[in-house]
């Protein structure tokens, strides 16, 4: 795929905040990034031109307090203004580069973690990220084409950003828990293996609740917010910015979609003296977003049973795509 590309710039060190950058095919030293903690809770990553010995490219100063911000080559700007998420669990993040008038966004690649930034205008691939393996002894790089090599700072930089905070959520306590213990909860494609998880919800209150959806995190409350105050109807925003509401009925929840205002989703009750489990019908058209269909409705399934003294809805139960198991995909 690299013979695509005009540039591949690799990283030497698999830490995306202290690395060298090279030139991976003539092996020139382009970047030093380092990380420093000017004081509590307060880092600032600095990206030096090695070309230009002492120059510096860019600056990346996040904060625990306050507004994360950049500066690209002296033009400084708030992160949330430069790489900016689509949705609350979006996979795609708008870049608005200082050293280029075009417009871009990353965007993670189908089934993976890796990166790959699109031209909006186009939609061609103008830069593709891949993840170092020891074992096969390759190392982190980007793939960058020669129409956007004017614009490498930026391209690192958001790089950067985004590949840090993917590992920060990573190696959050929530992703070292167990399904369904001491308050947290873990949703895993088949089979459950680590590589497949593709959510965690830690369990504190409501409106202290965290869930990270395929690596991004975010407070519940956030996520599914009620519509308004003495409403029990709960807001979803999917990935692609696309609203839904959540229905709450007696017994069971509905899911409707606001653009078409037609239910997408059903849940129906478990009934243990004919052998009906707890399930969940989907229409076809939302399969796509089965996995954040499936996590805001066990979410909200199990509020709804603590509310009323009932058992947990995920103590390790397993959600599949059949006709006998606990997540029916079908037509509502």
């Amino acid at each position: 795929m690299a013979d695509s590309f005009g540039l591949t710039v690799s990283f030497l060190r698999d830490e995306p905040l202290n690395s060298t950058v090279v030139d991976a095919m003539s092996g020139e030293t382009l970047y030093e990034i380092s990380t420093t903690r000017r004081r509590l809770q307060h880092d600032t990553t600095t990206i030096r031109d090695a070309r230009s010995p002492g120059e510096v490219a860019a600056t990346w100063e996040h904060k625990a307090l306050g507004h994360d911000t950049i500066t690209i080559r002296g033009k400084a700007n708030k992160v949330s203004n430069w790489v900016s998420a689509k949705g609350v669990f979006s996979k795609t993040w708008t870049v608005a580069s200082p050293q280029d008038p075009g417009m871009y966004h990353w965007r993670m690649k189908d089934g993976s973690s890796e990166l790959e930034l699109i031209h909006n205008e186009t939609n061609t691939v103008v830069a593709e990220s891949h993840h170092g393996y020891e074992s096969k002894g390759t190392l982190m790089r980007i793939d960058v084409s020669a129409d956007v090599a004017h614009m490498l700072d930026s391209i690192l930089l958001s790089f950067v950003i985004l590949e840090e905070r993917r590992r920060r959520e990573g190696k959050s306590p929530v992703a070292d828990a167990i399904a369904g213990a001491g308050g947290y909860t873990r949703w895993a494609n088949s089979g459950g293996r680590a590589g497949n998880v593709f959510a965690d919800w830690e369990q504190k209150s409501f409106r202290r609740d965290q869930v990270t959806f395929h690596g991004v995190r975010c407070k519940l409350s956030k996520w599914l917010r009620k519509r308004n105050i003495l409403s029990s109807t709960r807001v979803l925003v999917a990935p692609d910015g696309e609203e839904f509401h959540w229905k709450e009925k007696p017994i069971t929840f509905e899911l409707v979609s606001m653009r078409t205002r037609t239910p997408i989703a059903r849940s129906h009750n478990a009934h243990s003296a004919v052998g009906q489990l707890l399930s969940l019908s989907v229409a076809p058209s939302a399969v796509p977003m089965l996995d954040v269909i499936l996590l805001s409705f066990v979410i909200l399934e199990q509020r709804r049973r603590e509310e009323l003294g009932g058992a947990s809805a995920t103590g390790g139960a397993a959600y599949t795509a059949s006709g006998t198991s606990a997540a029916n995909v079908s037509s509502p």
